[in-house]
C-alpha cells in the first residue's frame, strides 16, 4: 500500500476544497485501506464498493462533499 499512503499523505496539497477521490484496490485490502483512510482523512466520509463478483474493489473518499450535500 506504499503508493496509496503516499498519495493520501500528499493529495491535500493539490486538490480543491471539495473533492471526490476514487481508487481501485485489491479485493483483500479492505482493512488496510480503511486504516489508511481513517489515518489520513479523519472524520471524512468514505465507502468501499464491491465489484460484480462481490469482492471489495473501489474506494471512494468524499473530501468535504457529503457533509455539504
Amino acid at each position: 500500500l506504499y503508493f496509496y499512503r503516499k498519495i493520501f499523505s500528499l493529495v491535500k496539497e493539490v486538490i480543491k476544497d471539495r473533492a471526490l477521490l476514487a481508487f481501485e484496490m485489491g479485493f483483500d485490502q479492505r482493512h488496510l485501506m480503511q486504516e489508511a483512510v481513517e489515518y489520513y482523512f479523519p472524520d471524512t466520509p468514505y465507502e468501499i464498493i464491491k465489484d460484480m463478483s462481490g469482492k471489495d474493489r473501489m474506494l471512494f473518499i468524499y473530501y468535504h462533499i457529503k457533509d455539504t450535500l
